[in-house]
Order: structure tokens, then C-alpha cells, then sequence
């Protein structure tokens, strides 16, 4: 899942994301997006999107 992948590299504070690594982010990007884009359930789909833009605007 995408959130997994991010888990060490960012920091949800007050529904705020916060990244500790932006190098670290950048490599995992592609993978995460692969992840969401072929997630067969659109509700995790969806989830999973909205989270990677966060993770994009922090």
C-alpha cells in the first residue's frame, strides 16, 4: 500500500503531512503511484491518490 511505503519517511501531525526525507520520497514516487493507479478497489484507489498528493505538497 502506498502509506506503507512512506511510513518512515513522513509524519502525519493534525491530519498534516510532514516529510522527514524529500530524497527518500522522490525514489518511492513511481512505485507508489504504480501501486494506486492499478489498486483494483477505487476506494483504496482514491486513498491512496489523495495521500501520495499530500506527501507531493509537503
Amino acid at each position: 500500500m502506498a502509506t506503507e511505503i512512506f511510513q518512515d519517511l513522513v509524519e502525519l501531525k493534525n491530519d498534516t503531512v510532514f516529510v522527514k526525507d524529500k530524497q527518500g520520497i522522490r525514489n518511492l514516487m513511481d512505485t507508489a503511484i504504480y501501486d494506486a493507479v492499478f489498486e483494483a478497489d477505487e476506494e483504496k484507489k482514491r486513498a491512496k491518490l489523495v495521500f501520495i498528493k499530500e506527501v507531493a505538497k509537503a
